[in-house]
């Protein structure tokens, strides 16, 4: 009986151990669910965009004020 405790305890352990594992390694992944998009910064009197990563949970709000998906068009003269 205890030597059963003691196998479900370190199969327990080693789950919880790679679990914590992959989370904070998807967590630190600045990559991951990142989304290029033209942002118009609100009163900025030049009017200039710049491209900027948002999270993709961002993305709704930002294409709401007027933002829209993918890099910026060239603003060069």
């Amino acid at each position: 009986m205890k030597k059963n405790l003691l196998v479900i305890g370190a199969v327990l352990g080693v789950a919880l151990f790679l679990f914590a594992f992959t989370t904070n390694t998807r967590k630190n992944d600045p990559t991951e669910d990142k989304v290029t998009i033209c942002h118009y910064p609100p009163n900025d009197a030049a009017g200039i965009p710049m491209t900027i990563e948002v999270n993709r949970n961002a993305v709704d709000g930002h294409l709401g004020h007027g933002d829209t998906e993918g890099e910026c068009p060239c603003v060069c003269d």
